[in-house]
């Protein structure tokens, strides 16, 4: 008899979770469904295991968003990655990410053999590590407006390739309104780069 009702609650306990996680999935799908209608993204809602996506067009330029699961040292942790294409693509390569945050700059910056660099602007070198392949040229991808943009958000990495600029922001982005933040922010830093 106790062993029944062990069972029975384990299944009603195992039950809520799938019905949260649930829940969970349809409001970020229902997000990313109502930015793709809004802006002529192409949705793609994922199959098991897999994650929703965006893309196409937003605002005359190719742009992606999905979920990726990075390495924070202490695990894994999943982030939402916003990337808009560079049309002509430029030799910068460029690292931003908060200060001792998941994925930081210096990380980035090992791989690619970028020198560190400071804006000028004491809010953003204070909470912000910053390395480029031309510091120069940085400085000015990173105006003033994308530095309050990259300020609002809490947990950021901003990498740029030379055809692409790429925002990791951590966790999973359910807000509709956000995630036309970051597509702008995105596609700022990309029209940024090709002016440089």
């Amino acid at each position: 008899m106790i062993a029944g009702v062990v069972f029975v609650l384990a299944g009603i306990l195992i039950g809520a979770a799938i019905v949260m996680g649930n829940r969970e999935i349809q409001a970020k799908m229902s997000a990313w469904q109502s930015l793709a209608v809004r802006t002529g993204l192409s949705y793609r809602p994922g199959d098991v295991g897999l994650s929703p996506s965006l893309e196409g067009e937003y605002e005359d330029r190719p742009v992606s968003v999905g979920l990726v699961v990075l390495s924070t040292g202490k695990g894994e942790r999943t982030h939402t990655r916003v990337s808009a294409l560079v049309k002509n693509a430029k030799a910068l390569s460029l690292c931003v990410a908060r200060k001792g945050g998941p994925g930081d700059a210096k990380t980035c910056a090992g791989r690619l053999g970028l020198a560190a660099v400071t804006t000028g602007d004491p809010d953003l070198d204070l909470r912000f590590e910053i390395h480029a392949s031309d510091g120069a040229a940085a400085k000015r991808v990173l105006s003033e407006k994308i530095r309050k943009k990259l300020l609002w958000e809490d947990r950021i990495r901003l990498a740029v390739d030379g055809h692409r600029a790429t925002l990791d922001v951590r966790d999973a982005v359910n807000d509709e309104e956000r995630l036309r933040l970051l597509l702008d922010l995105a596609g700022l830093v990309a029209g940024a780069v090709e002016t440089e």
